[in-house]
């Protein structure tokens, strides 16, 4: 919470960097777009537990199950550092851990196409990190539609979460051939899309680099969990 405090009051100094809402178009310069995707990578990541809570806990405990044995991992085993974080979550007003859990979703969202409207070559420290990232992004995004919750798909509708599947895989698509990492990132995807559509989705061409071939995964079963999650290296 300490931590969120001092992302608002950052965002609100008056300053002309700061002059931005997060629901503003993306920008076009690449800095801009560097500062903006920090700021909302930063906010994800302190409120992703509050997401993760409202996933795979929430309904469990209202329905008389302890925090001890609902917070356990896909095989589950304990999960002793989120059972801390769930102890404080548990004791808030609900509607402030529904109110976190949304925000988790829109700044997923607003890391994940941080970049779209930037021209040309993106120029950032490391552009697998910032890829592997959009993709941590998407399973959370995914889980969070799964989820059926209405306060979270109205966020996260079947539309925009299939466009964002499309615009990831062709943002990876662009690393495919330096980097295996990338390829199977693809691969996850498509099969989590699969599993969510009944249909997978191309890696190409984009914007980025044209490819010649897609690859596809078959086999294996992919959790919606906000485990899986990272920011991105902007």
């Amino acid at each position: 919470m300490e931590n969120e405090g001092i992302l608002s009051n950052w965002k609100d100094l008056p300053s002309p960097i700061n002059r931005w809402s997060d629901e503003d178009p993306q920008a076009e310069d690449i800095l801009d777009a560097r500062l903006r995707a920090k700021y909302f990578g930063a906010c994800y990541i302190q409120t992703r537990f509050y997401l993760d809570y409202v996933l795979h806990v929430m309904d469990s405990v209202e329905a008389g199950k302890s925090l001890d044995e609902t917070t356990v991992d896909a095989f589950g085993q304990a999960r002793p550092s989120e059972l801390a974080i769930f102890r404080a979550i548990q004791r808030m007003p609900k509607h402030v851990v529904k109110d976190n859990a949304r925000k988790c979703v829109r700044m997923a969202i607003n890391s994940t196409i941080a970049f779209d409207k930037v021209p040309g070559r993106l120029v950032v420290t490391n552009i697998m990190g910032t890829a592997h990232a959009q993709w941590g992004n998407m399973l959370v995004l995914s889980a969070a539609y799964n989820s059926k919750k209405d306060f979270l798909t109205e966020l996260i509708d079947k539309d925009k979460l299939h466009k964002l599947f499309i615009r990831t895989v062709k943002f990876l698509g662009r690393l495919r051939k330096t980097s295996k990492t990338a390829i199977k990132d693809i691969e996850i995807l498509q099969t989590l899309h699969r599993k969510l559509y009944g249909f997978s989705v191309d890696d190409g061409p984009s914007r980025y680099e044209s490819t010649q071939s897609q690859h596809s995964y078959a086999g294996g079963h992919i959790a919606l969990s906000t485990q899986h999650s990272f920011i991105s290296d902007a």
